[in-house]
């Protein structure tokens, strides 16, 4: 992954990553460019999930403490839960993408252990019908061979 910030200018170049958590902090405005490249591995398939937290939430109370009154109860707990329900958000997100990715491992055990599985159902019917062969062959008489005289 490159990004690129206002004017073209390289800021991250990320290179065989997965499954990794990027944080950078802009510092001019301007249009940002985020480059995704499948130069690690052109035959998996690839899931780009992102998130872009853009800026820091100004905080309710310096607005409504710009008023000559104190803040009431209500306006309080309103702040509280308004604080509480964006963290709750950011867990969701991120349990989300956990959840995402947990599911996708095990999509994808689940798919090696089905063919291991076919494999050695495949491997034990050779197995079997060869050692019956060598079995049979045993007990096969030799028809034109005569039995040594003493």
């Amino acid at each position: 992954m490159v990004i690129h910030g206002p004017g073209q200018t390289l800021i991250q170049t990320y290179r065989r990553k997965q499954q990794e958590t990027y944080k950078f902090k802009t510092v001019d405005r301007g249009q940002y460019v985020f480059c995704f490249n499948n130069e690690f591995s052109s035959f998996t398939h690839k899931v780009v999930y992102f998130y872009l937290g853009i800026g820091e939430e100004e905080s309710l109370t310096e607005e409504m403490s710009v008023k000559a009154t104190a803040l009431t109860q209500i306006e309080s707990s309103c702040v509280s839960i308004h604080e509480s329900m964006n963290a709750a958000k950011d867990y969701q997100t991120d349990y989300r993408l956990r959840e995402y990715r947990g599911r996708t491992l095990a999509e994808m055990l689940n798919e090696r252990v089905q063919v291991w599985s076919v494999g050695e159902c495949i491997a034990l019917v050779v197995l079997s019908l060869m050692q019956v062969l060598i079995v049979r062959s045993f007990f096969r008489g030799k028809p034109n061979r005569a039995p040594p005289r003493f």
